[in-house]
């Protein structure tokens, strides 16, 4: 049996493709499988251990390099199975590769916001042996649209890293909010600072912890921020061309000194940092998959506040997370049907959430650890292994 199993997009530590990418990686060692990674990989922390099982991968890469370039600008043929990512339309991600290559099988897997695909989107899905979709409403849309060979098989979070531990108390008696997601319009980071900026008048011990790192600063997203009917984003960028979020939100009203803005920081460093929070907010106005910032925070205990909408429902349908009711449609529904399911949290439900968490932070944590308990079942472990029992990758015995 060939050990190979391809992965046709970036592996990496600080984008959530890349992290997803690495534990499927990490994951293809456990079966004893080599891991095939077509694109060279993007900023990665690995611990000693991890390095070690992905070394062989790593090693494998000169030479796989050498094969594709034999190969000119024809197709790419794999002896092995591969993992195809796409995403809005079924457009490429982090994956130049991926439209030469083929392998044994071809499975995608997808995650998307927007809800058009056009003809010819739909029949590259069709032509996969599989299409994995990240969130349970990504796959029903799809089988809406006529795809086939749909699985539903959700994201995961590193439970050996993302749990439940004593603060260190480095914040003080500060109430710490955290916020994180790279900062663009569907993460809903403009509802985030309204609803900081009422409740930072209100307690003036509350600070906000922000992991808002955008590679992408000239992208859609940040475009239509920027043009947020909520908060004021035409300050978002310098003079550089360059996000500034101390400037943005002090521009707009936030104190200096009440809010904490971390640089782009390794997933595996992120526990201790979110740790030291009393709460963390999501207010997106859509996800195509579970969110893995939120799942992390809640996998470590801290009480966080999902919007009811899209992918979340993934994590609220299972009691797992305080959940933003109030949900409206966005504007932009009103004239573009890619936004039909989005949804725009109400920046007073959310000043009311925190409230009730500032007043009763023992009894919401206590819920919180509760919720950390049931994140166990999605760990990244079993969802890979998930995952590769769907592709019927098997174990290979020892020796092959």
């Amino acid at each position: 049996m060939n050990p190979h199993v391809g992965i046709a997009w970036q592996i990496g530590s600080t984008f959530g493709w890349g992290v997803y990418g690495t534990q499927l990686a990490l994951g293809l060692t456990r079966r004893g499988r080599l891991p095939t990674l077509l694109e060279s990989p993007g900023p990665l922390t690995l611990d000693a251990l991890e390095a070690v099982r992905l070394k062989p991968a790593m090693d494998f890469r000169p030479r796989l390099i050498e094969l594709i370039q034999k190969q000119g600008e024809g197709p790419i043929v794999c002896q092995f199975p591969v993992l195809h990512a796409r995403g809005n339309n079924a457009e490429l991600q982090f994956g130049r590769l991926s439209p030469r290559t083929r392998g044994t099988a071809n499975h995608a897997c997808i995650f998307f916001e927007r809800t058009t695909f056009s003809p010819d989107a739909i029949s590259q899905l069709n032509g996969f042996d599989s299409v994995i979709a990240g969130s349970a409403w990504n796959g029903a849309y799809l089988r809406g649209l006529g795809v086939c060979n749909v699985v539903d098989i959700v994201q995961g979070v590193d439970a050996s890293r993302f749990f439940p531990a004593p603060r260190r108390r480095l914040l003080g008696d500060r109430f710490a909010i955290y916020s994180g997601g790279k900062i663009e319009y569907r993460k809903g980071q403009d509802l985030v600072a309204a609803a900081f900026r009422a409740f930072r008048q209100r307690h003036d011990d509350a600070v906000l912890v922000t992991s808002w790192h955008n590679a992408w600063p000239r992208a859609e997203g940040v475009r239509q921020i920027m043009a947020s009917r909520v908060f004021d984003g035409s300050e978002l960028l310098d003079g550089e061309g360059r996000i500034d979020v101390l400037r943005w939100l002090s521009l707009n009203g936030v104190p200096g000194g009440s809010v904490i803005a971390l640089p782009e920081i390794p997933n595996a460093l992120l526990p201790p940092v979110i740790r030291e929070c009393d709460v963390a907010i999501f207010p997106n106005r859509c996800e195509g998959g579970t969110n893995l910032v939120a799942m992390e925070t809640l996998a470590l205990g801290v009480p966080s506040l999902l919007s009811a909408n899209t992918g979340h429902m993934d994590l609220l349908d299972r009691q797992i997370g305080f959940a933003l009711g109030d949900q409206s449609a966005v504007p932009e529904a009103a004239s573009n049907p890619d936004y039909d399911v989005w949804g725009e949290s109400s920046v007073e439900e959310i000043i009311e959430r925190l409230e009730a968490v500032y007043q009763k932070r023992d009894a919401f944590r206590e819920v919180a650890r509760a919720h950390a308990r049931l994140m166990e079942d999605l760990s990244w472990t079993r969802q890979i292994d998930r995952l590769m029992d769907h592709l019927d990758i098997a174990p290979l015995k020892p020796g092959h």
